[in-house]
């Protein structure tokens, strides 16, 4: 009975999160803001779904994550993407190599810098290059920031001239040890030769739900309002994450 009691909790809390996804459609923001935790041994696979209402856009993407010491994790994304107008195709393949080279065990915080190598299927989308850093902070028990900063480079015949800039950021509470709930904000703040005025920038804000379903499951679910002009008004996320 102990254990039919903390699982059928799980079970509804799932199945009102996937059908409340459902109704909704998800995002096609399908990033997240990222840890700077390495895991030596880690292996992680997650899927990611998006949708934004105007315009149907649709994403969805997979990845598989390891652990190759306490300091470098390898990851591997596939895409693909639709809208009303385009059919479901694949758009790319992305490498990632992650570097933790801070410590909380040493420092009271953690830092690592992300190295992206992303090859665009088709001649109507380049290809990009990229430098991330991520940074956490548990400020007590509860609390935990995080933020992101990253900087890219386009290369191919459709590329944009100067350096891409992107700002992420997260404060999370730990409601128990299987929920956590957050406030997220996206902004893309466009290239350093042609930043622009907010409203021309992508600034996206909203909740996010993490949590965990049990062996070696989670799933994330989390809505963004479009704070600015060029950002979708709505858009919403859902992850599945499989930990072996």
């Amino acid at each position: 009975m102990t254990a039919l009691r903390f699982t059928f909790p799980k079970l509804l809390f799932s199945a009102f999160c996937l059908t409340i996804g459902s109704v909704l459609g998800f995002s096609q923001n399908t990033s997240t803001v990222f840890s700077p935790d390495v895991d030596d041994g880690e292996r992680e696979f997650e899927y990611r779904i998006g949708y934004e209402p105007d315009g149907e856009r649709f994403a969805h993407r997979a990845h598989f994550q390891y652990g190759l010491s306490e300091s470098w994790r390898m990851r591997l994304i596939f895409l693909q993407r639709a809208s009303e107008d385009r059919d479901l195709e694949f758009r790319y393949m992305r490498w990632e190599g992650q570097w933790q080279f801070i410590e909380d065990e040493d420092h009271g915080w953690d830092s690592a810098l992300r190295f992206e190598v992303q090859i665009a299927e088709g001649d109507d989308l380049p290809s990009r290059g990229r430098i991330a850093w991520s940074s956490k902070w548990d400020v007590s028990d509860q609390w935990q920031l995080r933020t992101n900063l990253l900087f890219g480079h386009e290369v191919g015949e459709d590329r944009r001239e100067g350096t891409l800039l992107e700002f992420r950021g997260e404060a999370a509470y730990k409601v128990s040890s299987d929920l956590t709930i957050a406030l997220d904000l996206f902004s893309d703040l466009n290239r350093t030769n042609g930043i622009g005025t907010f409203e021309e920038q992508e600034h996206q804000l909203g909740p996010l739900i993490k949590y965990k379903l049990g062996d070696g499951w989670s799933m994330y679910m989390g809505y963004l309002w479009g704070m600015s002009d060029a950002a979708p008004d709505d858009a919403f996320r859902f992850n599945l994450i499989k930990g072996f």
